[in-house]
């Protein structure tokens, strides 16, 4: 933050933007970073529409949603303020759209809550899905680890319990890989 400040100081608001992102990406569990970095985009981006620079507000309401999937999870909820950028956008979105209405014919038409929509669509894969894919190779991996050391010697019930474990590993990794693509 100290770097986002001592930007603000030199007028760079570009600068101060990307050092309050990287404060509102810092993680750290008890760390106050985070909020002063979210805090600090956040004025940034009013400031530059309280100045009608749409073009300085939208790279910082882009900056608290890139900073909130870029560290969502599940100690972490941040979801009202990516919300919070997401709306903001729209508007912001919505007001060029109907500015290139009046000057284009024919142009897109989109209401701000179909922007808004549009613009909250997340490609980012959801945590579970990794969480499965690990849990499966692990499962995989032991079981047919097992198989291969111990299953000639193994009577039918263990073995049997190793290779139901390795085709259960190999279904969740699967599942993981359809949730994943």
């Amino acid at each position: 933050m100290r770097r986002s400040d001592e930007a603000l100081a030199a007028k760079d608001p570009n600068l101060a933007l990307s050092e309050a992102q990287l404060a509102a990406e810092a993680t750290a569990l008890l760390s106050p970073y985070p909020d002063r970095g979210y805090a600090r985009i956040e004025a940034l981006a009013q400031d530059a529409e309280a100045r009608g620079d749409d073009e300085g507000a939208e790279a910082a309401w882009r900056a608290m949603r890139t900073a909130q999937i870029a560290t969502k999870g599940p100690l972490v909820d941040t979801r009202a303020r990516r919300v919070h950028a997401e709306q903001a956008l729209a508007r912001i979105g919505t007001r060029h759209l109907l500015i290139d209405a009046a000057r284009i014919p024919g142009s897109a038409r989109l209401g701000e809550a179909e922007l808004r929509a549009r613009i909250a669509r997340d490609p980012t894969p959801p945590s579970a899905a990794f969480a499965i894919l690990g849990a499966g190779a692990a499962l995989f991996a032991a079981s047919a680890a097992a198989l291969a050391l111990e299953g000639p010697r193994l009577p039918r019930g263990p073995g049997l319990r190793m290779a139901l474990g390795a085709a259960l590993g190999v279904g969740l990794v699967a599942l993981a890989l359809a949730r994943l693509f």
